[in-house]
């Protein structure tokens, strides 16, 4: 007679089986919400249903914070009014000066027909815990769906953007901040209009400023008469650069700078072309006076700088100039426009806070960096060839610093 087993007895798929079809399960609803989003619904079922329970797990956590809170000292709260009482003077300052702004700005708005802006509406919320992924920055608030929270939103502090509303939910919010490497945002220098994209590199501490804008050594503009100029520029700034200057160096030895009507009228045409365009290109305006050996260099670049200034260049450049005194004389000249400095070996005993004290803005080292590498190269190659001697090798850079370098992501 045969028996079998009682049901509770039964064996069902071996346990290899079973975590099989598990692991295949799990990465089936991994693709289906990361490519498909099937599971949003399911996970805003779930919050609703966690949400009470997480309150109460964090009211304990709260009400001994509260209760810190109650017992602050005297001297404590006393420092924490004056501090408040001194930055709302402050902010009452700033915020006068905002609303004359924007009173003027709808003026202009108005009297250009311009669309008007609405205003901004901010909500006020609290970081209740960070994301439990740590490969990922991300933070839970308090705000939610009800709230008026919507996905896509950015999130600022204090100091300014600190992320973005990712996920939401009826009471609570997921934002995932800058530092995730994840994350890109869009940035502008407000002084030069300037833009940018940062990115998270997943560091708390570190951020990534990607596809920085490139500025052009544009030459003569690679034409002599301004409309030629104008057109040049038009098809520089078409290429996506930031920034692009033009020199008054003929590249005729025989008359080696423009004259000086012809000079400051390239530059007006470059003007135009970049206004006309309507993106924020930096125009720097080069004297090469120093490098073509002017008798008069200094005089005749002070000058023409002034003239390209009135001209509409951002920017001021005359490549060569190495006296303190002459840096300075051509700062307060030209301002409030910046002056741009070659360093080189000519100049090389200047450090950065002493031209910063002076009043230069931009730094450029032209070739100065290649021209050390190969001054190394072949000083090291006459050691060899001379002496026998390799001693120069050693204060070389350490390949596995060079390979380390070139592997990382641009």
């Amino acid at each position: 007679m045969e028996h079998s087993p009682p049901p509770f007895f039964k064996r069902g798929p071996t346990p290899l089986v079973r975590l099989l079809l598990c692991s295949l399960l799990s990465i089936a609803l991994l693709i289906a919400d990361a490519r498909y989003r099937y599971l949003d619904d399911i996970r805003r079922v779930a919050a609703v249903i966690v949400y009470p329970l997480q309150r109460l797990a964090a009211a304990p956590g709260e009400m001994l914070a509260r209760i810190g809170e109650f017992f602050v000292a005297q001297s404590t709260l006393h420092d924490n009014n004056l501090r408040l009482a001194e930055q709302n003077l402050l902010t009452g300052a700033k915020l006068q000066k905002y609303n004359a702004l924007a009173a003027e700005n709808a003026h202009l708005r108005e009297l250009l027909a311009a669309r008007q802006r609405f205003p901004e509406r901010t909500i006020a919320a609290e970081v209740l815990y960070a994301g439990r992924d740590p490969f990922t920055r991300k933070i839970i608030i308090d705000k939610g769906e009800q709230h008026g929270i919507k996905a896509g939103q950015p999130a600022i502090d204090q100091f300014g953007v600190i992320g973005q509303v990712t996920r939401v939910y009826p009471w609570l919010a997921e934002i995932t901040l800058v530092t995730d490497k994840e994350q890109l945002v869009p940035v502008q220098n407000v002084r030069n209009g300037l833009r940018a994209v940062l990115g998270g590199t997943g560091s708390t501490d570190q951020l990534e400023l990607k596809f920085i804008p490139l500025n052009a050594d544009f030459q003569n503009g690679y034409a002599h008469e301004p409309e030629a100029v104008a057109e040049s520029v038009k098809l520089c700034i078409a290429t996506g650069v930031a920034g692009l200057s033009i020199e008054d160096n003929t590249g005729d030895a025989s008359k080696p700078l423009y004259e000086d009507k012809i000079a400051v009228a390239r530059i007006e045409a470059a003007r135009r072309a970049i206004d006309q365009s309507g993106i924020p290109v930096v125009l720097t305006a080069r004297c090469e006076a120093s490098l073509v050996g002017h008798p008069n260099a200094f005089d005749f670049a002070l000058k023409r700088l002034t003239e390209f200034a009135e001209a509409g260049a951002d920017c001021l450049y005359a490549p060569g100039v190495q006296k303190p005194d002459e840096i300075a004389q051509i700062v307060k000249t030209v301002a409030p426009k910046p002056l741009n400095l070659l360093v080189s070996g000519f100049n090389h005993q200047l450090s950065l806070s002493q031209l910063a004290d002076l009043g230069v803005r931009r730094i450029s080292v032209g070739s100065g960096l290649a021209l050390a590498a190969w001054g190394t190269f072949l000083r090291a190659a006459k050691d060899i060839k001379t002496n026998g001697t390799f001693d120069l090798l050693a204060k070389g850079a350490a390949s596995a610093d060079l390979n380390k370098l070139f592997q990382e992501e641009s």
